[in-house]
């Protein structure tokens, strides 16, 4: 992983992102949001391509869909 890159992040499990590589330390990459600001993040959860993030983010939240649908807490 190169600095000066630009990569996506997946953001609480709810969005892909778009940023930018800062710095890399070891295991961990420093990243800047285009908006502003930035964070630390390991280097496994970076993603070259949105598509690739977009991806991944469809399978978490595949595994993550009750095998029972519930309405007001009651079994349907």
């Amino acid at each position: 992983m190169k600095e000066g890159i630009e990569a996506y992040i997946i953001e609480s499990n709810l969005k892909v992102r778009k940023v930018t590589v800062a710095h890399v330390t070891g295991n961990l990459a420093t990243v800047r949001f285009e908006e502003g600001g930035g964070i630390r993040v390991p280097i496994n959860r970076l993603y070259g391509s949105e598509e690739e993030a977009t991806k991944e983010l469809r399978y978490k939240t595949e595994m993550k869909k009750p095998p029972h649908n519930y309405l007001n807490g009651q079994l349907l």
